[in-house]
């Protein structure tokens, strides 16, 4: 049965229940899930931040029981302790490549293609997963990866299969929640869920774009970002962990991912940087942006707390300002 609890937020924003007739698809095994499931790669884009891919990782060694590896496409990090990570990492056979090329416009993040294209010129699988370092899996969802297959191959006017986002139990302290609640809810959760059975089982999903958010895409498929498909809920979702950053305890690499990020919003920490960057435009943004310049990295690291304060307080004004509009 389906995890309600994933979908509390329907009944505390006023949404109505509905329990749509089950589907009347016959059971189709995916071709890879025959015998032994294939083994499939899991590209995670990063930049920096080496705390939420750790985490991420381990969720997916927890929750996945499906044959997976992971596959890195690092964008020009420069974060010593991630640099660390990702060597340690490649020791342990996983492939990492690594772009000398930071992202600056939005194309740019379609770049992990050229990864994907690379990695399936010496392996073999029938499908891949994109996602960025924050979106972690929990719950009840070891097949996850099956699931996602047999859509994909009984579905085929899909492009790709991911996870809803839980967004009922994102803390108090982030400044943005009720911005991303909001935001969610108008392009996702609103929407009534249609079911289908299997493996005795009812699976809800919607139709949706799904971007770099634990996607899956079949072989031969060449990636680009907002690819039309199916957005599976509970137990087979996802929590965006950059949600759940608490401004007031920020972890180092938290910090050093927000002087250095790019100004693309969809890769510089969500909503979070995203805010500090337009409530400071009558400010030198610049001047708050890139601290980084510095060659003194003590003074850096003693500058982090005021830093932090800064941002607190340019947050609460963005917030105030959000909701006289």
């Amino acid at each position: 049965m389906v995890n309600l609890k994933y979908h509390s937020i329907q009944f505390q924003l006023g949404l109505s229940e509905w329990s749509p007739p089950l589907s009347k698809q016959k059971s189709i095994q995916p071709k890879s899930s025959c015998g032994q499931m294939q083994k499939i790669p899991i590209f995670i884009i990063t930049c920096d931040r080496v705390g939420c891919l750790q985490a991420t990782i381990d969720s997916y060694k927890k929750c996945i029981a499906s044959p997976f590896e992971i596959v890195i496409h690092d964008n020009n990090s420069t974060y010593k302790p991630l640099l660390d990570y990702l060597k340690q990492l490649e020791q342990e056979g996983i492939t990492v490549y690594h772009s000398t090329k930071s992202v600056t416009v939005e194309e740019q993040l379609n770049s992990v293609a050229q990864s994907i294209d690379d990695w399936f010129t010496s392996h073999s699988a029938s499908y891949y997963v994109v996602t960025d370092p924050d979106i972690a899996l929990e719950g009840n969802c070891e097949d996850i990866l099956e699931l996602f297959a047999y859509l994909l191959d009984t579905v085929k006017d899909i492009e790709v299969v991911g996870p809803m986002l839980r967004i009922d139990d994102i803390p108090d302290f982030y400044p943005l929640k009720q911005r991303a609640i909001s935001r969610h809810t108008e392009q996702f959760w609103h929407k009534k869920p249609l079911t289908l059975r299997w493996r005795n089982k009812t699976v809800q999903y919607q139709s949706a774009l799904i971007d770099t958010t634990f996607g899956m895409y079949r072989r031969g498929f060449r990636f680009h970002r907002l690819c039309k498909g199916y957005r599976i809920y509970a137990p087979y979702g996802a929590r965006h962990l950059d949600w759940y950053i608490n401004p007031a305890q920020m972890e180092e690499d938290q910090i050093y991912y927000l002087q250095h990020a790019s100004g693309v919003s969809h890769w510089s920490g969500t909503w979070l940087r995203e805010s500090i960057r337009k409530d400071n435009k009558h400010a030198s943004s610049e001047k708050l942006i890139d601290r980084h310049k510095t060659t003194k990295e003590d003074a850096i690291l003693e500058d982090n707390k005021g830093w932090i304060n800064r941002c607190r307080a340019k947050l609460k004004r963005a917030i105030s300002l959000d909701k006289e509009q």
